[in-house]
Formats: C-alpha cells, sequence, structure tokens
C-alpha cells in the first residue's frame, strides 16, 4: 500500500470510530440549580415573546422533557433584567402546570401575558389598523402594479420598433 491510501484509510477508520461512538447531545438544561426570572419582570424588556401550544416531545425517543402535549407556554427571548448582563429569557405557562424540575416559573392566563408585555389583542385584527386603513393600502398596491405593467408594456413597444426600424 502507498502512504496515501494507509492516511486515508486510518482517517476514515478514525472518522467512523468517532461518529459510533459518540452519545446524542440534549439540548436542554437538566438539573437547573436558579429559578427562572419571573416572566412579569422579564417580558416588557423582551425582544421577542411567542406564545404556542406543544404539539410533541422535542426529541422523540426521550418521554416528556419538561412540558407535556396539549400545555400552553409563553416565551419571552432577549430580555434584559437589573443585575443581569446578558440578556434573559424565561417561560409561564398559560394552562398546564409546569414541571417540578422548572424552579420559579409563573402561572399566568393570556390576559396576564399580553398585560406584561403590553401586547394588543390580535385574535381580532390587525391591531391599529381599521378596515378603511388597509384597504387603501391594497387600493395603492393594485394602482402601482398596473403602472409598472404599462411602463413595461410601453418600453417593450418602443424596443420592438425601433429594431424594426433599424
Amino acid at each position: 500500500m502507498t502512504r496515501n491510501v494507509r492516511w486515508l484509510a486510518g482517517t476514515a477508520l478514525a472518522v467512523g470510530l468517532c461518529l459510533s461512538i459518540s452519545a446524542p447531545a440534549l439540548a436542554e438544561c437538566s438539573g437547573q440549580p436558579n429559578r427562572w426570572p419571573a416572566f412579569s419582570e422579564v417580558a416588557p424588556s423582551a425582544g421577542r415573546i411567542v406564545v404556542g401550544t406543544v404539539m410533541g416531545p422535542s426529541v422523540p425517543h426521550i418521554p416528556g422533557p419538561y412540558a407535556r402535549v396539549g400545555e400552553v407556554i409563553a416565551f419571552a427571548f432577549d430580555a434584559r433584567l437589573p443585575g443581569v448582563a446578558g440578556p434573559v429569557n424565561t417561560a409561564a405557562w398559560i394552562e398546564g402546570k409546569p414541571h417540578a424540575n422548572v424552579p420559579g416559573v409563573q402561572q399566568l392566563t393570556i390576559d396576564e401575558v399580553r398585560y406584561f408585555a403590553s401586547l394588543p389583542d390580535t385574535a381580532t385584527g390587525a391591531a391599529g389598523a381599521s378596515q378603511s386603513d388597509t384597504r387603501g393600502q391594497a387600493q395603492w398596491h393594485s394602482l402601482l402594479l398596473i403602472l409598472a405593467a404599462a411602463g413595461a408594456l410601453a418600453i417593450s413597444r418602443r424596443l420592438r420598433a425601433a429594431g424594426v426600424a433599424s
């Protein structure tokens, strides 16, 4: 065997062994000793708030990580908290009961989550926009589209006429 073939075979064997004996890493904090920050304190400064229903486990082969199917949870991301240097994330249970391994998490109603986050009620339509506002915007978009099409048609006719004349 040549030196390159031996090196390639050895590298392939080493990579294969590394991949076959590695264990999957869990993507959640287990045994977190610190209490979760209160949603009511974190939400006003959060960069993003998401409310959702748990549809299934995040890792299929691990039963019930910390949330159960059907529970409704609000998450606050990238918030600021006095005394903490970096961004803070937290959660609040809206429906269901937090697992015992999630210390300090709040149980709130959806109205309380909206209040702490200063969010408008979006269940009935666009916040702050009346029906006439959105209808007027749609008319402007249609007008601009028609003008663009007419301009493209005029340019193509002029180019076609210039091509025929020369």
